[in-house]
C-alpha cells in the first residue's frame, strides 16, 4: 500500500515552515531567504496531492527553482535564492523542508 500526500491552503503550509528549525538559522533569516523559501514552497504545494517519492522529486526541482530565480516548468519568475552549495548542508535543508511538509500534508492510504 502506497501513501498519497494531501497539502493544504497556502497559507497552512506557511505556517508549519514558519516553525523550522533550519529556516531559523541565522544563513536563512539574512536577506530574506527564509521569507523567500516559505513564499515559494506555500505557493507551489497548496492544495496539491502527491506520493512521497513526488514529494522527494518536487523538493529537488523546488531547490533548483530558487537557485535559478525561475520556475522551471512555467518559466515564471520566483525569488532567486543563494542555498548552501556543500552537499550534506544542502540535504540537511531538502530533509527538514520534507520533515515540515509531510507534518502540514494529511496521509491517506491508497
Amino acid at each position: 500500500m502506497s501513501l498519497k500526500l494531501c497539502f493544504p491552503s497556502a497559507s497552512k503550509i506557511k505556517e508549519c515552515l514558519e516553525d523550522s528549525d533550519v529556516l531559523k538559522l541565522s544563513f536563512y533569516q539574512q536577506f530574506d531567504r527564509a521569507k523567500n523559501i516559505i513564499a515559494v514552497t506555500s505557493k507551489r504545494f497548496a492544495n496539491r496531492q502527491l506520493s512521497e517519492r513526488g514529494l522527494d522529486n518536487a523538493i529537488d526541482i523546488l531547490v533548483v527553482d530558487l537557485q535559478m530565480g525561475k520556475d522551471g516548468y512555467t518559466g515564471e519568475k520566483v525569488p532567486q535564492v543563494a542555498l548552501p552549495e556543500v552537499f550534506s548542508v544542502l540535504f540537511t535543508f531538502k530533509a527538514n523542508l520534507k520533515d515540515y511538509l509531510l507534518k502540514c500534508a494529511t496521509a491517506i492510504k491508497v
